[in-house]
């Protein structure tokens, strides 16, 4: 039998791996007509909050949920305007995701 041995993950690993995933939820909301950009300090909650000496980066998905995906469900289902892009970012003071939309510059033919 061999043995395997896994190194321990380090913040830049997690942060790595919280980047993959949020990427992969942004190309999902790409294919549904939203522009959504997830700030950095919002990257780093969720890599703090997804990690754990433990269980190692197996929370990353959860914390995705609970810092991206529920306050952005709830975010377009009160706002009328899709249509525009959707900046995600970690408010320290507020403890919460905060949500800036900002109109999608046309794109004209000169």
């Amino acid at each position: 039998d061999e043995k395997i041995i896994f190194n321990k993950l380090t913040q830049e690993n997690v942060i790595k791996i919280v980047n993959v995933h949020v990427d992969n939820f942004i190309n999902d909301m790409k294919e549904k007509d939203l522009t959504v950009q997830v700030k950095k300090d919002l990257i780093n909650k969720i890599a703090k909050e997804g990690f754990s000496e433990e269980f190692g980066a197996r929370e990353v998905i959860r914390a995705i949920r609970e810092f991206v995906q529920k306050p952005l469900s709830h975010h377009i289902l009160l706002e009328k305007s899709t249509k525009k892009v959707i900046i995600m970012d970690w408010s320290e003071s507020k403890k919460e995701t905060t949500i800036v939309m900002k109109d999608l510059k046309a794109k004209t033919k000169e």
